[in-house]
């Protein structure tokens, strides 16, 4: 088996030929596919609109929590059975 010596030359200019063409192809791609998702991340940095509404969610939950908890404490029937006694699954629940 005999070696062909390599054209280095054509070889470099071949491949430089190819990237020509490639690399703006490339570059388009990336612009189109990644365009929408840094735009929605500089509007989102802009309004601050999520952080906002996250906060008045998480004011909103502690609300609930603590009304919850206000109603459970003030209902007679449940303080009235033993701990741990869940009135709804062991069917002495109200009718």
């Amino acid at each position: 088996m005999e070696i062909q010596p390599v054209d280095l030359t054509a070889l470099i200019l071949g491949s430089l030929g190819i990237l020509i063409v490639l690399i703006p192809v490339f570059g388009l791609t990336v612009r189109f596919a990644v365009r929408p998702v840094v735009e929605a991340l500089g509007r989102a940095r802009e309004s601050g609109a999520p952080s906002r509404e996250l906060e008045a969610l998480a004011a909103r939950v502690r609300e609930l929590e603590d009304e919850v908890l206000r109603l459970k404490n003030a209902d007679p029937y449940r303080s009235a059975l033993p701990a741990g006694a869940d009135p709804l699954r062991s069917g002495q629940g109200r009718s």
